[in-house]
């Protein structure tokens, strides 16, 4: 015996269970799942003072870039993980200095996990730094109120 199969004609004379229960068929549009937010801004942190005091000295020293803040999962790493600099500063203009520069900012905290966050920022600054783009660790020292700006290689 052979089945019959179903065309366009025959889906004009379903019951209204079966146009319910399949609207896309019969011209509806489904609801679409949505998120409320990417995954990158849910777990995107906020900055903290040492961060905030380092934006305000790179937006005074380099008006004319474009600076963003924790561009999130940025750099995807050899070996498994992904580095989240501080902050990438782009510069608009050709640049005898730099073109692109990965700021990571670290204050007085020692404590878990600033191990972890120097191991990726040290294993991006080894995959990625070139000319164009330049590493820079921001040290913020609270006794001296000043900031030391090292290349990434004098950190290690």
């Amino acid at each position: 015996m052979s089945r019959k199969r179903l065309t366009m004609e025959d889906l004009k004379e379903a019951s209204a269970t079966v146009q319910k229960r399949n609207p896309g068929l019969f011209g509806a549009v489904e609801p679409q799942k949505t998120e409320k937010a990417l995954p990158e801004e849910k777990t995107k942190k906020k900055m903290n003072k040492t961060e905030m005091r380092c934006l305000e000295i790179l937006k005074r020293h380099f008006p004319k870039s474009i600076i963003i803040p924790q561009p999130t999962r940025f750099f995807n790493l050899l070996g498994g993980g992904t580095y989240t600099p501080d902050f990438l500063v782009i510069a608009k203009k050709a640049n005898p200095y730099f073109s692109c520069a990965v700021i990571e900012v670290k204050g007085g905290y020692k404590g878990p996990g600033c191990e972890h966050g120097m191991e990726r920022y040290k294993r991006a600054a080894a995959q990625y730094h070139c000319d164009g783009l330049r590493f820079r660790m921001a040290t913020w020292d609270s006794k001296m109120q000043s900031w030391q700006i090292d290349n990434w290689e004098d950190v290690i």
